[in-house]
Formats: structure tokens, C-alpha cells, sequence
């Protein structure tokens, strides 16, 4: 199993290596990563290069599912790398430029960040996203986003109290309960569990059921 868990990932830094080569026009060089020795490390780098703008949107997407990914297997190492540009995906999410199905990987990218090293949950709370994804609630006509971002705040709120804290402060008017209800009557099929429904069973909105961490893919 830890076998074929390195082979991917080594076959993931070289695909990465392929992808900055034929978009920079460059080699191997003096880059960030010629030196790390982590191989999740070393993809992490890799693909931060490829967030920039400029880079076919594609590949950016790419980039951050494969951040959000090596954050959450990789280590407390690669988390802790990871963690360091949190700022730059938050910043590209608030871009109203962006592409929604690159803000949309961003939402899906945050739940594996949270749950990879204590230092990037701070750094969500510190940044706000919390709130960020609960104002993405109040647009229910983006289905695929409000799935999204349910699951991403009920990851959120599972490890960390401070996330939680802030959910359950937004939810004194009324409107998050509101919200929360007309994105649980959705369809969730292939999802393992409604999201909406276990949010609001974790801020103390309706009664607790036992729910699952997995996810669609």
C-alpha cells in the first residue's frame, strides 16, 4: 500500500515537472525545489508556481487540488508548507475575476487544509474564511458551490472549536438555519450524507446523528 502510494506521488512530481517545463519554457535549475528532498514537499513547490496568473486555468485548478491533497497526506512537513499559501488561494478566491470552477476546487482544497496541522486551521480563523464560506451559503443557485462548501465547513468545524465557534456565532438571526434548510433539501445523491443536514446537527440547529467524514468525489 506504501508502495504504490510513493510511486503515485513520484509520478505526480514528475508530471508536475513536465507541466512547469512546458509552460516556462524552462529546465531544471535554480528553482525552490531542486533541493527539498521531501517528495511531497517538492510537489507542493512545484505547483505553487503553477497558481500564478497567466497559467491556462486548467492547470491552476490542478495545482490547487493537488496542494490541498498533499497537505492533507503528505505529513505535518507538507502541511506546514502547504499552510504557507493559504493566503494566496484566498486571495485568488476572492478575485472576482476568478473562474467559478476555480473557486469551487479552492472550497473543496480548505477541507483537507483544516485537517492536515494545527497551524492552518489558526491561519483559516485568522483569515476569516469561515465567514467567507458562509457568505458563499447565501447564493443557493450554485449547487454544486453550497455542497461544496457544507461539507468543507462541517470538515472545518470537526477539528477546530475556534471554526465552530464562529459557525454557531452566525447562526443567532436565523438566516444560516434558513439557508442551511433550503441547501438540505437538494439532491445529495453520491454523497454519503446530506451536508447541509449534519452542519446544522453540529451547531445545535437540529437534533445530532452520527455522519461520516467521506465524500464524493
Amino acid at each position: 500500500m506504501f508502495q504504490s502510494v510513493r510511486r503515485a506521488v513520484v509520478q505526480g512530481v514528475e508530471k508536475t515537472w513536465n507541466t512547469l517545463a512546458s509552460h516556462t519554457g524552462e529546465g531544471k535549475g535554480d528553482h525552490a525545489w531542486d533541493d527539498e528532498t521531501n517528495i511531497y514537499k517538492r510537489e507542493i513547490l512545484m505547483n505553487r508556481q503553477l497558481l500564478d496568473e497567466g497559467q491556462d486555468v486548467e492547470v491552476r485548478i490542478e495545482a490547487v487540488r493537488k496542494i490541498g491533497h498533499l497537505a492533507y497526506t503528505g505529513g505535518q512537513e507538507a502541511a506546514k508548507l502547504a499552510g504557507m499559501y493559504l493566503e494566496r488561494l484566498i486571495d485568488c478566491y476572492q478575485d472576482t475575476s476568478s473562474p467559478p470552477p476555480l473557486r469551487l476546487q479552492i472550497v473543496k482544497s480548505l477541507s483537507e487544509f483544516g485537517r492536515s496541522h494545527r497551524d492552518n486551521a489558526d491561519k483559516i480563523i485568522k483569515m476569516e474564511v469561515p465567514q467567507l464560506l458562509l457568505d458563499n451559503l447565501k447564493i443557493v443557485s450554485d449547487f454544486r458551490s453550497v455542497r461544496w462548501t457544507c461539507y468543507t465547513l462541517v470538515s472545518l468545524c470537526s477539528v477546530s472549536l475556534a471554526v465552530l465557534k464562529v459557525v454557531q456565532s452566525n447562526s443567532e438571526d436565523g438566516s444560516l438555519k434558513n439557508n442551511l434548510s433550503l441547501i438540505s433539501e437538494l439532491s445529495w445523491r453520491a454523497w454519503p450524507r446530506n451536508y447541509a443536514t449534519v452542519l446544522m446537527e453540529l451547531i445545535g440547529l437540529t437534533r445530532p446523528q452520527v455522519f461520516s467524514q467521506e465524500v464524493a468525489e
